[in-house]
């Protein structure tokens, strides 16, 4: 009971500092690459990728408990073109909680770290203009780290290294994961729109 208690009065306070709640949209792109686990060794190998960089869009919302940590959430669309054999071109919604550090003064200024899980759902994949979606597992889960900071006002440019722990496909028992960099732009409409 003694536990539950101090939870509470724990959550009350840290509820209680919160600063408001940020919300915005991303704009940016990802470079993407597929690596195995291979059965011959333990190291990772990469298989293959491409040097495009791809479109990724969305919204965010940014929620801190104290001056210096918080959580943010985002769901984005990520466009993806992979070598697999042949160039696929891929579209992912993802969606992204991550536990957030900031070393501003304020905690929705200057530089933050992130990390947290990342969970996608394939939309389409497509081969040469035919929909090859069922080759692929519809859904698949990642780890992200990433790093932020306000560069402006209203607007923070954000890096986020993804690395899938769940495979997008397999070929003769070896499961192809994606490791992905994605590089955003982020607006700060709530600070936008009550400046």
């Amino acid at each position: 009971m003694k536990k539950i208690i101090t939870g509470i009065l724990l959550f009350t306070a840290l509820i209680s500092q919160a600063q408001e709640l940020i919300y915005g949209i991303t704009l940016g792109g990802n470079i993407n690459e597929i690596y195995s686990n291979s059965a011959l060794n333990s190291t990772i190998r990469n298989e293959a990728g491409t040097k495009k960089f791809k479109l990724y869009l969305g919204g965010f919302a940014d929620y801190g408990f104290t001056e210096n940590i918080g959580a943010k959430a985002l769901i984005a669309f990520n466009q993806k073109t992979l070598a697999v054999g042949e160039v696929v071109d891929f579209g992912f919604l993802d969606i992204s909680t991550s536990f957030k550090y900031s070393f501003g003064d304020n905690y929705s200024d200057g530089f933050y770290l992130l990390f947290g899980p990342r969970f996608s759902f394939l939309l389409n994949a497509e081969f040469d203009g035919e929909d090859v979606k069922d080759n692929f597992e519809n859904s698949n889960i990642g780890l992200q780290l990433g790093a932020g900071t306000s560069i402006y006002e209203f607007l923070e440019l954000e890096l986020r290294l993804d690395y899938g722990l769940t495979a997008l496909y397999d070929v003769l028992g070896n499961d192809r994961k994606i490791f992905c960099g994605i590089l955003a732009l982020n607006l700060n409409l709530e600070k936008l729109l009550n400046k």
